[in-house]
């Protein structure tokens, strides 16, 4: 069966329509550039980065061993030079004075110093705390008011001649104190008992008016030869400079 004129001219048309989509195909994968490794077979590729690896490693390690040793080395010389500097420094002689420098005194840290002789030392005429000087006195109202239950003189006597507080009265005309104490003590009493200082603070210096008087009696004396010691020491200084 022979196709008929009007379908000859369609059939035409459609091949001419596929011809130019070809070459307007083949125009533009021939104007297209080809990406890099397009070609290039990226199982071959892995093979050989993972071959590579085992030497990288082995390399990076022999870096570091070697980081190491240098190391060592360097400390090693460094204390050799530490050592031979501390052999060779030879220590200072002592002066006289017990000092490494003339003329200057070393100072010693006595913080932390236990303080056994102070604890054990007993003061001019007064306590372990201070001598007579340091001493401390209440008029009658604060006797009786220290006097009272749970304070620090309930209950004490004069320690050197045992007579009560309460009974305690002033020996000069003139004059309020009828009891003298040690300031520490007080401060010994009220401090918790768990206070470390307690046992350091703690006294029992309480005299009398009559007992101070013959301990002010020595303490002046004391004072007096040694004022008077010292003022013939300057004299004869001054003599021999003249």
């Amino acid at each position: 069966m022979l196709p008929l004129p009007g379908q000859i001219g369609i059939r035409d048309l459609q091949e001419e329509k596929c011809q130019e989509k070809e070459n307007g195909r083949k125009q533009v994968l021939a104007s297209m550039v080809p990406s890099p490794g397009a070609d290039m077979n990226w199982i071959t590729v892995a093979l050989e980065e993972t071959s590579k690896q085992p030497a990288v490693t082995t390399m990076m390690q022999q870096v570091h061993n070697q980081y190491q040793a240098n190391l060592s080395t360097k400390s090693a010389k460094a204390k050799t030079t530490n050592a031979s500097k501390k052999r060779k420094a030879k220590p200072k002689k002592a002066n006289e004075n017990g000092t490494s420098q003339p003329g200057k005194a070393v100072l010693q840290d006595t913080t932390n110093t236990p303080q056994v002789a102070k604890e054990t030392a007993i003061g001019l005429c007064g306590c372990r705390h201070g001598d007579l000087g340091e001493v401390k006195s209440f008029a009658k109202a604060m006797a009786v008011y220290y006097s009272r239950p749970n304070k620090f003189m309930e209950g004490r006597c004069c320690l050197d001649c045992q007579l009560a507080v309460p009974s305690m009265e002033s020996n000069a005309r003139g004059r309020r104190a009828v009891v003298y104490y040690c300031d520490e003590g007080i401060k010994g009493f009220d401090a918790p008992d768990d206070d470390p200082m307690k046992s350091e603070l703690t006294c029992d210096l309480i005299l009398c008016p009559k007992c101070e008087a013959t301990r002010r009696i020595e303490y002046n004396k004391v004072n007096s030869e040694r004022q008077s010691g010292g003022v013939k020491r300057s004299r004869r200084q001054t003599g021999v400079q003249n």
